[in-house]
């Protein structure tokens, strides 16, 4: 079995599953403007990514009302299940736990590049 593959199986110390779960980073890309209609937005255009990942909650004594909403979550995504090169940033989507989530701000990367950290919001 390879890296990839054992993400879904991390087990902490005691023995209980970490909560690791299927996901999909959905990337938004600006699409182009409707010919004839240039008022009319563009077409963002979006491709799906399969992923591993988990859902955590911010400290509450980050909650303030303003950056950070008391319904924000932060989006833990392994970077090995993700093709390379990709990764999430603001404006993407992710998938996970049957809710989807509008990455805000704040993707992080661990020292090590095996984890991103999205704030993310519903």
């Amino acid at each position: 079995m390879g890296l990839a593959e054992d993400v879904g199986n991390l087990f902490i110390a005691n023995g209980q599953q970490l909560g690791v779960t299927d996901a999909t980073l959905i990337k938004v890309a600006p699409g182009s403007r409707t010919p004839g209609s240039l008022a009319g937005g563009t077409n963002p255009t979006t491709t799906n990514y399969a992923c591993k990942g988990f859902v955590s909650s911010f400290e509450s004594g980050r909650i303030d009302g303003t950056i950070v909403k008391a319904q924000d979550r932060l989006i833990s995504i392994f970077a090995v299940s993700l093709p390379p090169g990709i990764q999430p940033q603001p404006n993407d989507k992710i998938t996970i736990e049957g809710l989807t989530y509008r990455v805000v701000a704040d993707v992080s990367r661990d020292p090590a590049s095996t984890m991103f950290t999205a704030h993310s919001r519903k």
